[in-house]
């Protein structure tokens, strides 16, 4: 409600003084959740369950796992054109960001195995995940089909985003470096030069499958 009287004073809406410009908020508290125990192994028997219960489902289940396999952010892989992604040198380059800049992402080979699978079940959208209503738009959201995915995993906390949070885990674990893992993530604090751009890729394409052999094996384990 703050908010809402905030944006209403800017566009002149309201006069006066805010309701609730006295009022002590809490601090809010930074969330701290990704995978953890089980959970990876669990969530993984639904997405394979998933896939096999119609169109919508199988998308759902190949976005999730390439939210998992990149450390993409939410909205990355949903509005991202096919020309946005290079099968043959394994990378989708974004041209902007969150953080207002360009990104390259490293596409690990479980990632590009499930983008081949995409392309082909739908060749002629110009979308990586096409609408099912509406032609020739991306799919909005998987919104519905998480709720389901992460309740019958009992993971029913954790957050889309929070897939990104546990790629980070998954890496601190594989003994890649904080630096690393910034680079990989697109974290505005890089700092590296033009003149060692080949060397960082090939550093984060190293990293990268890396991190995604051990989620696959998180998975997959007995």
């Amino acid at each position: 409600m703050k908010k809402l009287y905030s944006v209403a004073r800017r566009f002149e809406k309201f006069e006066g003084n805010e309701p609730f410009i006295a009022l002590e908020l809490n601090p809010e508290r930074k969330r701290r959740r990704h995978l953890t125990g089980d959970e990876p192994k669990r969530l993984y028997q639904v997405l394979e369950s998933y896939k096999d219960r119609g169109e919508e489902e199988f998308k759902a289940r190949c976005c999730v796992l390439l939210y998992l396999l990149t450390s993409a952010r939410k909205k990355e892989w949903l509005d991202t054109p096919k020309e946005w992604v290079d099968l043959e040198t394994g990378i989708l380059s974004l041209p902007d960001t969150k953080n207002n800049e360009p990104d390259e992402k490293i596409l690990p080979v479980a990632a590009i195995d499930i983008l081949i699978e995409l392309f082909e079940r739908h060749p002629n959208s110009p979308w990586v995940f096409p609408s099912p209503r509406k032609i020739g738009f991306p799919l909005e959201n998987i919104k519905r089909h998480w709720n389901i995915i992460r309740q019958e995993a009992d993971i029913k906390d954790i957050r889309l985003h929070d897939l990104r949070r546990t790629f980070a885990s998954i890496a601190l674990s594989s003994d890649i470096s904080l630096d690393q893992i910034g680079e990989i993530l697109n974290h505005k604090n890089v700092n590296t030069t033009k003149g060692y751009a080949y060397l960082i890729n090939d550093k984060k394409r190293i990293a990268t499958e890396h991190v995604a052999e051990n989620i696959i094996a998180l998975l997959t384990e007995e």
